[in-house]
């Protein structure tokens, strides 16, 4: 029994190991490009300006790393769609759907299946129709208004 809890014990110090950020593993690209996407998501979910932000950050560089990992660039997508929907964002909103939908698109491409592009992708196509809309009722008002003025 002993020599039983003392093999667990050892089990279980390897496994924190080979789980840990210092571990050899972490060495492996695979790994840290995963370990990107894992803090892209998190800074994501925040959802502050400064984490956006962050998390457009980990999911460029987890681009850099894998430009072949379909999931980074929905990462990437999904992280200006939130900074575009942020009103504390430095930029006008409109600037962060070109990047966002210029993303998702290099995502579908490299995984046409996956089901979390299909929501970045349908979530940009529903934000540019509200944009096109918007424009629409501005104008229709803008020329209400003009008929009124004179």
């Amino acid at each position: 029994r002993a020599a039983l809890l003392a093999f667990a014990g050892m089990v279980s110090g390897l496994v924190t190991i080979a789980h840990s950020p210092t571990a050899p593993a972490a060495a492996d690209p695979n790994a840290v490009v995963q370990q990107l996407c894992v803090k892209g998501r998190f800074f994501l979910n925040k959802r502050t300006v400064p984490a956006l932000e962050s998390s457009v950050k980990y999911f460029q560089e987890a681009t850099v790393l894998a430009p072949r990992h379909a999931p980074a660039y929905a990462g990437l997508a999904a992280a200006y769609l939130a900074l575009k929907g942020n009103p504390g964002a430095p930029r006008p909103p409109s600037e962060y759907l070109t990047p966002a939908r210029r993303a998702a698109l290099v995502a579908r491409r490299l995984e046409p299946g996956s089901v979390e592009v299909r929501v970045v992708l349908a979530a940009i196509k529903q934000q540019q129709i509200l944009a096109r809309v918007t424009v629409e009722v501005d104008r229709a008002h803008d020329v209400s208004f003009d008929q009124q003025s004179h």
